[in-house]
């Protein structure tokens, strides 16, 4: 470039310099590093000690602490709300959980009731099939109810007189059989008396014809032979004769104890009038047991209304099943109590679980929180909250050390966010109405401002378009990313602050002669700014 087109540019520049003012707002120089006050970086570097300098539990900190963050961002709520709802949540639970064991019980009531009603209904129907099949033999033996009772009472008065009524009975079916060996026996006795009447008779036969015959002498001889064996012979059947009497007594003895069960005709009528009594008796417990199945069941002895009322209480117990399967949702929520009641079991039990000034500070405010719970202590009633939070913070200082691997469950997290969901829809119609009354405020102190104020520079926010020298309009493309300028309207004297493109892109134009069009937000008028001057300005020359 030769010395006159330098000279005419400096010219240039300083004609535009006179007519518009571009002020570029240099950044302040940045402070090395991060500077953190003295109590925050003690409370940092106590942090990282507590966590023992591990960069995985830092970072696992950090980010649950973002997260946490996040939530409390995006549901706009703090830690505290976060904790009070989970507690109002968690005692909710405990109700829920305490109903849900009430209906497991009352389930297993009504199941135990049904069981023993249905024992007892089959016990019932079973009676009643054994009384009407007892009832069907009778009828089929062409016999009815007043015959069994008769042999009801029958059979009772023979107990009553210790008899055995089975051998009875056997005596009874064979008394025809022992007539008839009564009989023969008889007969044989009385051919064995006749035998031994022919006997005698032959024998004084026989002893006259030794007389007669043989003489005294040999009579005599023949008669002893004759007499020792009719002497055998008369014990062979004495013998006999004996043991056909033993017989007979043994069978006069058995038809004596026939004869004395026989019973005379008043005594027959007198058992089975007490066997119709008895049957009475049975018809009355029958009738009563009918009575009681029908007021079990509620109908008379209806079967179909049983298997209707037995699917209605089934039908109840499936929706109770079905609250219970809804209400299983909330039973996880204990998982979280159980666990964090198990950190302070395993804090009291571990030796080294914690100091001794914490454990004396948590019992310290533990004990004024309960007095004043119980109303022993109505001046410290204010600071009920207080006391509270301090055991809060305390126990969370305890446990921590025992949940640092254990983080809460992901599920609590979901859990937490749909609580929080529906009341952030709250908080957001809340601070619409919040928002309305700011700005009816603000409407109110603007009117209530005598006058503005003069000297208050109005900052508004304009876009720079380039102009090629053909005159056409392109848009700028890191108009957005490049650094922020303050220019000064030379007619109205407003300013305005604009963002600037990058410092290549500006070269980019320099080097085609291109200029960047400003307008003025205010008086609406545009000025035409050399590319090439602006970059001088950014950098300085």
């Amino acid at each position: 470039m030769t010395e006159k087109e330098g000279e005419k540019e400096r010219e240039e520049s300083k004609t535009f310099s006179e007519e518009f003012e571009v002020v570029i707002a240099i950044p302040e120089a940045r402070k090395p590093g991060l500077v953190l006050p003295e109590d925050k970086m003690k409370e940092l570097i106590e942090l990282l000690d507590s966590l023992g300098w591990d960069k995985r539990t830092l970072q696992r900190y950090v980010n649950h602490a973002l997260r946490l963050r996040k939530l409390e961002k995006e549901y706009h709520k703090t830690y505290t709300t976060l904790v009070r709802d989970y507690e109002k949540l968690s005692r909710e639970e405990v109700k829920t959980r305490y109903a849900i064991q009430q209906l497991i019980e009352r389930r297993r009531k009504i199941e135990e009731d049904l069981k023993l009603y249905m024992e007892q209904y089959n016990i019932t129907l079973e009676t009643t099939k054994k009384i009407i099949s007892i009832l069907e033999e009778l009828k089929k033996n062409g016999l009815d109810l007043e015959d069994l009772d008769r042999a009801t009472k029958f059979l009772k008065n023979l107990k009553d007189q210790k008899y055995d009524a089975d051998k009875i009975i056997l005596y009874v079916s064979k008394c025809e059989d022992l007539s008839l060996e009564l009989d023969k026996i008889n007969r044989e006795l009385l051919e064995a008396r006749e035998s031994l009447h022919k006997i005698i008779q032959e024998r004084e036969n026989l002893d006259n014809l030794l007389k007669e015959e043989y003489g005294l002498i040999d009579g005599l001889k023949n008669l002893k032979n004759d007499i020792e064996r009719l002497s055998a012979e008369r014990d062979i059947i004495l013998s006999e004769l004996s043991r056909y009497r033993e017989e007979v007594e043994k069978l006069r003895k058995e038809i004596e104890e026939l004869i004395n069960i026989k019973f005379d005709i008043n005594e027959v009528n007198r058992l089975l009038q007490e066997k119709r009594d008895e049957l009475e008796d049975l018809k009355k417990k029958v009738e009563a047991l009918k009575h009681e199945l029908s007021e079990l069941i509620g109908v008379e002895a209806s079967t179909k209304e049983i298997l209707s009322r037995h699917r209605e209480l089934l039908g109840k117990v499936e929706m109770l099943e079905k609250d219970i399967m809804n209400k299983e949702s909330l039973i996880d929520l204990l998982d979280g109590e159980m666990a964090a009641a198990y950190s302070i079991l395993k804090l009291l039990q571990d030796p080294e679980g914690g100091a001794i000034e914490d454990l004396e500070l948590l019992s310290q405010h533990i004990q004024k929180l309960i007095k004043v719970k119980k109303g022993e202590a109505i001046a410290q009633k204010p600071l009920e909250p207080y006391f509270l939070e301090r055991v809060r913070k305390t126990l969370i200082d305890l446990i921590m050390p025992y949940l640092k691997k254990d983080f809460v469950p992901r599920w609590v997290f979901e859990r937490v966010e749909k609580e929080l969901k529906l009341l952030s829809e709250k908080r957001v119609a809340l601070e619409e109405e919040i928002a309305s009354l700011r700005r009816s405020i603000d409407e109110k102190s603007k009117m209530e401002t005598s006058r503005p104020v003069e000297d208050k520079k109005i900052e508004a926010q304009s876009i720079l378009t380039a102009i090629s020298p053909e005159g056409a309009t392109v848009e700028l493309k890191t108009i957005a990313e490049g650094k922020k300028a303050r220019m000064t309207c030379t007619s109205c004297r407003e300013q305005t602050i604009v963002n600037l493109p990058f410092e290549s892109e500006l070269e980019e134009l320099s080097s085609k002669n291109w200029r960047l069009r400003f307008k003025c937000g205010k008086c609406n008028k545009t000025y035409d700014v050399p590319a090439d001057i602006i970059l001088k300005k950014i950098r300085g020359e």
